[in-house]
């Protein structure tokens, strides 16, 4: 999903299991999403994050905007950009 502009994951549930990784996104946003991947891979859901997110799993969000609230392995993530790298939102 290099292209991700445009998409919107509105509610839904990723779940992963034996080798699979979460989507490399890059502009898409997710509201209100649970993500969970078993993989030791890293998985990298990264866009704008509304609403309230959970995400378990080894994963990559630099260049994302977190604007709503984000549990990351059990941690809220801060508000605002996510490492470097931004585009602007």
């Amino acid at each position: 999903m290099a292209t991700s502009e445009n998409v919107l994951f509105d509610g839904c549930t990723f779940d992963l299991v034996a080798s699979g990784a979460l989507p490399w996104s890059w502009g898409a946003t997710y509201r209100d999403c649970t993500m969970r991947q078993r993989s030791p891979k890293t998985g990298m859901p990264k866009g704008r994050y509304l609403g309230r997110n959970t995400i378990a799993g080894k994963v990559d969000l630099y260049g994302s905007m977190i604007q709503g609230i984000v549990t990351l392995n059990g941690k809220v993530v801060p508000r605002g950009p996510y490492g470097g790298g931004f585009k602007p939102w």
